[in-house]
């Protein structure tokens, strides 16, 4: 149950979103470019909700920090050092940092980024 915002603790050590209901809401598909929202930001980790149309990709890259990918709605192929997999909702990846990767939706989809930031 999400916390109430009167009711959200105030402490460098707890970070607390309480907009996690509806959150594929938040960002709506949009078919010209990807839509993005971040939706937590605390010491250690970054949260950006992605929205994806069918053919939209993020190209082969790097990150320079560790990061999970975790699919909400839809299907995307994810590929990693090369190798590529199909994760549908639910499914959730770890990738270290500087590992290339890319994603492509293979139809309308939301996407969970995390990157675990060294605090």
């Amino acid at each position: 149950m999400p916390v109430p915002a009167s009711d959200t603790p105030t402490s460098p050590a707890l970070s607390v979103s309480t907009n996690l209901a509806g959150l594929t809401e938040l960002v709506p598909i949009n078919p010209a470019k990807l839509a993005t929202k971040r939706v937590l930001e605390a010491p250690g980790a970054r949260i950006v909700l992605i929205g994806f149309d069918a053919g939209q990709e993020l190209r082969e890259h790097t990150a320079g920090a560790p990061i999970l990918i975790q699919v909400l709605t839809g299907a995307v192929e994810i590929a990693v050092g090369g190798t590529a997999r199909e994760y549908l909702p639910g499914g959730l990846i770890h990738i270290a940092a500087r590992v290339p990767h890319a994603l492509v939706a293979r139809e309308p989809s939301h996407v969970l980024l995390t990157l675990l930031i060294a605090a």
